[in-house]
């Protein structure tokens, strides 16, 4: 058994073993590298497990860029773990480890700053076996039902386009507090939205965008899920009771979903509490490996981190 990083000769192979394998959905090689290899912070990679030629399991490290005081530091996220239909079970762990440990030696050569995930919560038993920083992050929720009272919003918020042209000033005044963040300009947000069916709304002071959140319908969990909230700190109260009327009077007379809920941070929690939202009896878990010596361990407490369930 070989493990090693793909190159570009092997992503016909790695499209085939996706729609073999991965149970998701089936794209054709375009689509493949696009969702996984063309992030607009650059240097994804793929690591596979291969067997006399015939990938046996596959780990994707999406490239991503963590600000911090404007200050930007590189890291990766894997994701997409696919395991071969014949090897899993109790296999399945084993080849997640090797391509796990493997991709981060891989990050270390390439000069990468940190390795940070929201796990698949089946990845929860294997977090003693790797060498990372966890943390937990609890899910807020709001129950909503056609008897919901939620203000009208006027249009203050309304959807707007990836392309909206004052994203980009929103992330660059956010971006200088003191708190680590994935990025979140307008084009990484965009790509990073478009793999799935995303909606993006924003909320208005007079022309000028005070904050955002994309949002995805999730049917079979009942929820709306927010996510990639952004706001000018002094608005913070208004954005959050804005974004939640707004998506409560969409879905309040919807019968297929009955909760909007959030990944909840530290920073948030108070004015998410006062808009009515409470623990949703489910917590986020989230890794972090420091790869850069100059990085101190202590800097990166839970409470020094925003997050988003898409992250």
């Amino acid at each position: 058994m070989a493990i090693r990083e793909c190159t570009p000769s092997d992503f016909p192979k790695l499209v085939e073993f996706w729609n073999s394998n991965a149970g998701w959905d089936e794209i054709d090689l375009d689509t493949w590298k696009n969702r996984f290899i063309s992030s607009p912070d650059g240097n994804s990679f793929v690591v596979i497990a291969e067997k006399e030629g015939e990938i046996q399991a596959q780990l994707i490290f999406i490239s991503l860029r963590v600000s911090y005081r404007k200050e930007y530091f590189s890291g990766c996220r894997p994701f997409a773990a696919v395991i071969g239909k014949k090897n899993r079970g109790l296999l399945a762990y084993k080849f997640i480890l090797q391509l796990f440990n493997f991709g981060i030696q891989l990050m270390r050569k390439k000069s990468f700053d940190f390795l940070i995930m929201i796990p698949d919560p089946r990845w929860k038993s294997l977090a003693h076996l790797v060498d990372t920083q966890v943390f937990k992050f609890p899910l807020y929720k709001l129950e909503v039902s056609d008897d919901s009272n939620f203000n009208e919003t006027g249009n203050q918020i309304r959807f707007i386009d990836f392309d909206h042209r004052q994203i980009d000033t929103l992330w660059e005044e956010i971006s200088g507090q003191e708190i680590f963040m994935i990025n979140r300009s307008k084009e990484f947000l965009k790509w990073k939205n478009s793999h799935r069916d995303y909606k993006i709304i924003g909320v208005f002071q007079g022309d000028l965008l005070i904050g955002l959140c994309t949002f995805l319908e999730k049917e079979r969990e009942s929820q709306i899920l927010i996510c990639d909230l952004m706001y000018r700190h002094e608005f913070t109260e208004q954005v959050i009771q804005g974004i939640t009327d707004f998506i409560g009077n969409m879905y309040k007379n919807d019968s297929r979903f009955k909760k909007i809920v959030c990944l909840m941070t530290e920073s948030m929690k108070s004015a998410f509490s006062n808009s009515g939202y409470a623990y949703g009896d489910y917590d986020f878990y989230f890794w972090v490996k420091i790869l850069n010596p100059k990085i101190k361990k202590e800097s990166i407490e839970i409470s020094n981190w925003y997050l988003s369930a898409n992250d």
